[in-house]
């Protein structure tokens, strides 16, 4: 069967809110072909605008990648957040009409997708995409968001100003089991969806806010910022608790629009006094704040581990599936993978929206109560490269008119992978900070060797020779793409990481081997790279022989601010802006001038 999954651009239906009053974000698409990944998106990445809404480039992409037109699907999983879950039909068709205007007559959607479309919970969305990813049997599946669907009768959406007021998923928890080629999901346990409860995505998202950065997408940074902080200069104040046996709570009002007196109410109620603080946003310089995202921190990997440990526990199951916003916090993660190192821990590229699309093409084809049966079985996600794949006729062209026009530059074509991994090692070796963009795009926030910038970490300068690339803030750690079979040899922990899920610490005898991907309190957000890395996992080796080190700096091909490079276009077009000595472009090695590096 050919299911494609996407995520509205809006919250309320097209009837019930005509202006879209409520614009959702980090939109994108993905096609199943007879159980098949054929192709998973992000829209951002085609629209070159951050967190992206909705599915137009992405969605036209998956169809032309997997070859198919809208005539050829057998069905559309659609799913929304922050409202009620949409019960008509009529809704999902209008909205997939409204945002192929220009590209598909309304009249052609209509006859081709009527009878086709379905809603997807968004929670059951993003567990579907955790337990299907993992490959797992049976296993505990841990969804933990901001908020998701709203609560309540079908029909009853609400946009007024106060939206955000009422019951809203924010934790749920299922078990998950095979049954027949069919996702049997039961839900275990659920907290703080009631009447005025929030839950630790959004009181995170409001120390976000606190620290001056105006909205949930910069939640990272708080991350980054946490271990300049001392949280026990804070430790009255309660932002996340842990209710035994399995619940988390967080005891502060819920003040949607007015973060900064949220956070602010409640540290004072604690008995401490705030200092007067300049405007601007957080940083290693000012402490307070950074006491203030260590505490949000702390607390959250304490209720997180808590939570799930218990609830692995009471259902005697070693196998947890982790999805939702809060999923993106790897620190997090790590405290859980290194406390419990009985558990089989697995988190998918895109763990947050980015992966409802895919989610929603999942729970279509094998959820039990799914109207759809996809006959053909699953198989576990290994990889992030997902994305588009693109003609190598295409790349030639884009590269010829690039030298032409830019005559510091030149360029060579190596055809061998095992020689194009020897140059780039002996690039590296060399000093230089490399491009590289080569193969199907990741589907996730993370560049995993697919479009990544990568550097010899073995340079304690090297962190701000790449950031002088990036323009990143400088408190802000580089990641480490490590050999999978050397995980336990630098990290004190050997969770698998393939999609960069974990933050581990790195081993003190070690650190001085990696000085440029080590952050302020030794820890790393890590990929282990596998035999399912392709050519990434070449170049690691070629690296490890010429360097000693089995390890890549490794950051997003992108500037601050900007998606990653998609199209051959986007990415030379990024070398330029940055200034890159080097860029690998599929089987093309270009370099600048001495003069222009």
């Amino acid at each position: 069967m050919n299911i494609i999954g996407i995520n509205s651009s809006r919250a309320a239906p097209q009837r019930v809110d005509p202006v879209k009053i409520r614009r959702l974000a980090d939109g994108g698409a993905a096609l199943l072909k007879h159980g098949e990944i054929s192709c998973a998106a992000i829209e951002e990445r085609f629209t070159r605008v951050r967190y992206s809404e909705g599915f137009r480039e992405s969605g036209v992409a998956c169809l032309a990648q997997g070859k198919i037109g809208l005539e050829e699907l057998d069905a559309v999983g659609h799913s929304t957040c922050c409202d009620i879950a949409w019960s008509n039909p009529d809704d999902v068709l209008d909205d997939v009409a409204e945002t192929f205007e220009g590209i598909f007559a309304k009249s052609h959607v209509y006859r081709s997708l009527r009878g086709k479309v379905f809603t997807i919970d968004h929670h059951e969305s993003h567990a579907a995409l955790a337990f299907v990813g993992s490959g797992f049997k049976k296993a505990l599946v841990a969804v933990i968001d901001g908020i998701g669907n709203r609560q309540g009768a079908a029909e009853e959406f609400n946009v007024s100003q106060d939206w955000w007021r009422g019951t809203f998923q924010r934790h749920d928890y299922y078990l998950c089991e095979w049954r027949g080629g069919r996702i049997h999901m039961e839900k275990v346990h659920e907290d703080a969806g009631g009447p005025e409860e929030i839950g630790i995505g959004e009181i995170y998202r409001s120390v976000t806010h606190f620290l001056g950065w105006s909205t949930y997408q910069h939640a990272g940074k708080t991350m980054a910022l946490a271990p300049y902080g001392n949280p026990e200069h804070l430790a009255k104040v309660q932002l996340i608790d842990f209710v035994p046996p399995f619940s988390t709570s967080v005891p502060v009002p819920n003040m949607h629009y007015e973060p900064i007196k949220q956070i602010g109410d409640a540290i004072r109620a604690a008995g401490y006094s705030i200092p007067d603080m300049r405007p601007g946003k957080a940083s290693p310089g000012r402490a307070f704040l950074c006491d203030v995202a260590a505490i949000v921190q702390r607390q959250l990997e304490m209720a997180l581990t808590s939570a799930i440990s218990a609830l692995a526990e009471r259902h005697g199951i070693a196998n947890v599936a982790i999805g939702g916003g809060v999923a993106m916090n790897c620190v997090a993660l790590g405290k859980l993978a290194a406390m419990r190192p009985d558990l089989h821990l697995y988190v998918p590229p895109a763990p947050a929206d980015t992966g409802q699309a895919l989610g929603n093409a999942l729970w279509l084809a094998y959820a039990e109560t799914s109207p759809i049966i996809e006959k053909s079985p699953p198989r576990p996600i290994v990889s992030a490269a997902l994305g588009v794949e693109y003609r190598q006729i295409d790349i030639d062209n884009a590269v010829s008119n690039f030298i032409r026009q830019h005559p510091s530059v030149t360029a060579s074509r190596i055809d061998s992978p095992n020689a194009l991994a020897v140059r780039i090692a002996d690039d590296l070796a060399n000093g230089h900070v490399i491009g590289l963009r080569r193969g199907r795009s990741e589907y996730g926030p993370r560049s995993l060797g697919q479009a990544s910038i990568i550097a010899d970490p073995r340079s304690a300068e090297m962190h701000d020779r790449v950031n002088s690339y990036k323009r990143r803030e400088p408190f802000r750690p580089y990641a480490p793409s490590i050999l999978f079979e050397y995980v336990a040899d630098y990290f004190e922990i050997d969770t698998p990481s393939p999609f960069m899920s974990f933050a581990g610490i790195i081993r003190e005898d070690k650190r001085r081997l990696v000085p440029a991907v080590v952050h302020v309190d030794g820890s790393a957000r890590y990929q282990s790279v596998d035999r399912h890395s392709g050519f990434y996992r070449l170049l690691l080796e070629a690296w490890h022989r010429r360097a000693g080190v089995p390890m890549l700096l490794n950051t997003s091909f992108n500037q601050n601010g900007e998606p990653i490079v998609e199209t051959p276009s986007d990415t030379l077009d990024c070398f330029e802006r940055s200034g890159l000595p080097i860029l690998i472009l599929e089987n093309w090695h270009l370099t600048r001038t001495p003069s222009h590096v």
